[in-house]
């Protein structure tokens, strides 16, 4: 598309989110896919428990949790219309795996894969929610954290490099338009720790 449409709100006021929706919806015609990939975080130590300040504890459970059920409340009535509508919801292996930047971004994440199966339930069968939970990826975050963590990760996963963007993208693609049969899943992208742990080293006599 050469020139996109931009719609814009604030994901944590609910007004918004419909307002946002809807003019969604006036420019296209229809609503046929909602993906809930907004995030935010901060890396806080798990043993600090003082950093778990209420700011980041409510801004991050604002964008994982209730901007999701914001969006998809509001999208429902318009992607149950045609009867094959699809959501992706963004999650994380920290909710997985519980660990991750911080305490309650583990927490929000797992609260958003647990959302993703209630709402694959409450609106079968007109709409299909799945969910994608991407580890490290190739971004500016994981740079500025630490300019050595892509070569870390690399060395700890199965692949042996860290995932791309265009990975986590085709796989919101398969779920959205090449798997009509899948529904309440959550799809792992990091390249096997949280399923097969880390990866050992090579034996050396």
């Amino acid at each position: 598309v050469n020139n996109p449409a931009k719609f814009q709100a604030d994901l944590r006021q609910e007004t918004e989110v419909k307002a946002m929706i809807a003019s969604c919806v006036r420019h296209f015609g229809r609503l046929d896919i909602l993906i809930n990939n907004a995030g935010w975080t901060r890396y806080v130590p798990d043993h600090e428990l003082e950093g778990l300040d209420n700011d980041l504890v409510q801004r991050t459970l604002e964008l994982k949790v209730h901007a999701p059920l914001y969006c998809i409340r509001a999208a429902r009535p318009y992607l149950a219309a045609h009867g094959t509508g699809s959501v992706v919801n963004i999650t994380s292996v920290a909710g997985l795996a519980a660990k991750g930047s911080s305490i309650i971004y583990a927490a929000a994440n797992a609260a958003l894969s647990n959302l993703t199966r209630s709402m694959a339930r409450a609106l079968a069968p007109d709409i299909r929610v799945n969910a994608v939970a991407p580890g490290f990826v190739s971004t500016g975050w994981l740079w500025t954290q630490d300019p050595k963590a892509q070569q870390r990760v690399a060395e700890n996963n199965y692949i042996q490099r860290v995932i791309t963007p265009e990975e986590v993208a085709a796989a919101v693609y398969f779920l959205c338009a090449e798997s009509p049969g899948i529904t309440g899943e959550e799809l792992v992208i990091d390249g096997g720790i949280g399923r097969l742990g880390v990866k050992p080293r090579p034996y050396q006599s």
